[in-house]
């Protein structure tokens, strides 16, 4: 196994005095023990090398907080070594003695920088944001409401902890321009990872790094208006996921995404229960992978249009594991090749249209895994 390293911070404090544990590193994996040592910050702070406790020098609060990052070492004959991120201590923002009353709406008119500092929001509260926005830190929800429009609300270095009541979120809450030229990645990355059901304006979305979907959550557009001008893949690592209403495009005319969609599990469980609904996926090279086992995987009233190869299985069979696809109203059309190597999976299609190809290839032990009901077939090239 690998070696990992996890920094456990201690509660939220106003401040620590000196000498004051601000953090414990623990590290997997590798070869034990482990040793470890301050990658950085070793003006402020001390680690004890067995038990990876971090502690500081001097008294630390909001207005002289430090960051440190920690290296931990394997005993291996040949030691690995790994080095967290940078950390902060959890000390108490300066603002939160501005928001200290439960179950009112408080008004966010001007930029807030945390300074690396954490703000707890009372419970039962909302942040009604009017031109305003959090910059710089922590802020830890408890049943937190949002109420924004397609505004930028959080600066990308703001970590969201704790419990938030958001039915839908939106990307431009992160910074997203919608332009189709700026990466959007990251913004649609963070909102998804912390509220789990985006809605997309009517805007073109540049993917230039994988977008990972590893929570539970849906990704909802309106119609083609809503664009994921893809040049990396959105990859799916968990059951109970959809995607609706959007269309996947290619980025770049010249350079078209080797992938659209990857099933790639994150802890190596199958993958079940994905519905991609309404959908266009147009000029892909290829547009599914599977990398994991998947079952219950829904394409519904699709459009596969202009794609090199529409379907790749990198996942060979084991017993007790299943691959079960269903494409039910989809529309395939004006691509280069299907390859269908289903010889571990069921596919299903149902109502379905299949255009103009270049060629039409089945893998010989596929043919009794993949059933058509109701489809109809135009005259392919081959």
């Amino acid at each position: 196994m690998a070696l990992n390293i996890t920094i456990n911070k201690t509660a939220v404090a106003a401040s620590y005095p000196a000498g004051s544990t601000v953090a414990t590193a623990v590290a997997s994996g590798g070869t034990t023990p482990y040793t470890y040592s301050l990658g950085t910050g070793g003006d402020y702070f001390s680690i004890d090398s067995s038990t990876g406790v971090v502690t500081t020098k001097a008294l630390m609060d909001a207005s002289s907080i430090q960051s440190f990052s920690v290296t931990a070492t394997d005993s291996n004959s040949t030691p690995e070594s790994i080095t967290s991120g940078v950390v902060y201590p959890n000390i108490q923002s300066t603002q939160q003695s501005k928001f200290n009353k439960s179950n009112v709406i408080y008004k966010i008119v001007d930029s807030i920088d945390l300074g690396n500092a954490v703000l707890t929001i009372p419970t039962g509260c909302t942040l009604d944001f009017q031109g305003g926005l959090f910059a710089n830190g922590t802020i830890v929800g408890n049943n937190t409401k949002i109420n924004a429009g397609l505004q930028k609300i959080f600066n990308l270095d703001i970590t969201l902890n704790g419990t938030w009541s958001i039915v839908e979120s939106y990307p431009e809450w992160f910074g997203a321009e919608g332009d189709g030229i700026i990466n959007d990645a990251l913004a649609i990355q963070k909102c998804y990872d912390y509220f789990f059901n985006i809605k997309l304006s009517g805007k073109s979305y540049f993917i230039k790094s994988p977008l990972t979907l590893n929570e539970v959550g849906s990704i909802r557009g309106i119609g083609n208006h809503s664009v994921l001008r893809i040049d990396k893949p959105v990859v799916i690592g968990i059951s109970s996921i959809s995607i609706s209403d959007l269309q996947f495009l290619y980025a770049d005319t010249n350079n078209r995404p080797d992938e659209a969609i990857i099933f790639e599990s994150s802890d190596g469980a199958d993958i079940y229960n994905v519905n991609i609904d309404r959908c266009l996926l147009n000029g892909i090279k290829q547009v599914i992978t599977v990398k994991s086992y998947i079952s219950d995987i829904h394409f519904n009233n699709c459009w596969f249009n202009r794609n090199a190869n529409i379907w790749k299985d990198e996942v060979p069979y084991t017993v007790g594991h299943k691959k079960d696809i269903i494409f039910n109203g989809c529309l395939l059309d004006w691509t280069s090749n299907i390859i269908m190597d289903a010889t571990s999976s069921s596919i299903l299609f149902i109502g379905c249209y299949f255009g103009i190809f270049s060629s039409y290839t089945i893998n010989a032990d596929s043919l009794s895994r993949i059933k058509y009901l109701d489809c109809v077939f135009e005259v392919m090239n081959e």
